[in-house]
């Protein structure tokens, strides 16, 4: 495989990242799921979020 073949996969991976992230844009402002969005992108379940107590 020669140098310029690598740079045409390498170009094609970042075209299909950009479409990937634009079609988890839309959606995000579709459903305003994260849960949905991260399982469509392929990451896992994001962890718990704590919330701090309050002080009075």
């Amino acid at each position: 495989m020669t140098h310029g073949r690598l740079d045409d996969i390498a170009a094609e991976i970042e075209r299909v990242r950009e479409r990937a992230f634009d079609q988890a844009v839309r959606l995000a402002e579709a459903t305003g799921d994260n849960g949905v969005v991260r399982r469509y992108l392929g990451l896992p379940e994001a962890d718990p979020v704590h919330q701090a107590p309050d002080h009075e």
